[in-house]
C-alpha cells in the first residue's frame, strides 16, 4: 500500500537523520525547552492569579509586555549570534529561562520581580526560536555531505515532531503537579498551595530545561566548525563535477 511505502521511507530517513549527533542532540534540546515552555506558561496563570493576585487587566498587561519584549528581543538574538555564534546564543537563553524562573519561585511576590521575570523570559524563549530551526538547518550539512542529499525538511518535521511531544508531557507534568493540594472550585487557596504554586513554577521548568542545556552545550557545530564543513561540502561537490 501506499501509505506503507511513504511510512518506511520516513522511517529510514528518520534512522539516518538520528545517527547525526547534532541533529540529536538538537531534538533533546527542542523536547525539553517545550516540556518547559508548556509547564511554565500554563502554570504562570496560576502564579498571576494566586501568587501574585492579579485581576483580569493586569494579568492582559503582563501577557501584553512578555509578547512585545519576545518580538523586539528576537532582533537582539539575531544580532548576538552574527558576532558570537548560534551556540553560544541557544544555551545562554536556556539559561536566561532558568534564571527567570527561579526568581518567581524564590524571589518575594513583588511586581518588580515578576516583570524582571518577564524580560529575563523573553530574552531567553526569542533567542531559543531565533535559534531552534535555524541549527536544524546547520545540522544537516553533515548528513550532505556524507550522501549528497539536502534533509532540511526532514529535519524540520523531526523538530516540529518532538516540539508536539514536548508540549504533551509538560500538559501532563502540570496537571499532576495542580493535583497536590490545588483547588479548582475555590476562588482562593491555602497559603501552602500558593507556595506550592510559586516552587512548582521555579523548580519543575527548570529541571527540566536543565537536561535541554546540557544537551545544547554538547551540540558540536560552533561557528567556526560549520564554516570548516562549509568547505568540505563545497570541495566534495567541485570535485564532483
Amino acid at each position: 500500500k501506499p501509505w506503507k511505502e511513504t511510512l518506511a521511507i520516513f522511517l529510514r530517513s528518520a534512522k539516518r537523520a538520528f545517527q547525526n549527533k547534532a541533529l540529536s542532540l538538537l531534538i533533546v534540546v527542542n523536547f525539553s525547552y517545550n516540556v518547559f515552555v508548556t509547564l511554565s506558561s500554563g502554570l504562570l496563570v496560576y502564579v498571576l492569579s494566586y501568587v501574585f493576585v492579579y485581576d483580569e487587566a493586569q494579568t492582559s498587561m503582563v501577557y501584553l509586555v512578555q509578547g512585545i519584549l519576545v518580538i523586539l528581543t528576537a532582533i537582539l538574538a539575531g544580532c548576538v549570534a552574527n558576532k558570537t555564534d548560534k551556540k553560544t546564543v541557544m544555551t545562554g537563553s536556556m539559561l536566561l529561562t532558568i534564571i527567570a524562573c527561579l526568581i518567581i519561585g524564590f524571589f518575594p511576590s513583588k511586581s518588580v520581580w515578576l516583570y524582571t521575570y518577564v524580560v529575563i523570559y523573553a530574552l531567553g524563549n526569542s533567542g531559543f526560536w531565533t535559534m531552534i530551526y535555524a541549527m536544524s538547518y546547520d545540522s544537516a550539512i553533515l548528513e550532505q555531505i556524507e550522501t549528497g542529499k539536502k534533509p532540511d525538511g526532514l529535519y524540520t518535521s523531526l523538530i516540529g515532531l518532538f516540539m508536539k511531544c514536548g508540549n504533551a508531557l509538560g500538559t501532563l507534568i502540570m496537571g499532576f503537579g495542580l493535583q497536590l493540594g490545588f483547588s479548582s472550585e475555590s476562588e482562593t487557596q491555602t497559603e501552602a498551595t500558593v507556595q506550592g504554586i510559586k516552587r512548582l513554577f521555579g523548580i519543575a521548568p527548570s529541571i527540566v530545561i536543565l537536561v535541554g542545556l546540557i544537551a545544547a552545550i554538547a551540540y558540536p557545530l560552533t561557528k567556526a566548525k560549520y564554516i570548516e564543513l562549509q568547505g568540505v561540502l563545497k570541495a566534495k561537490e567541485n570535485a564532483g563535477r
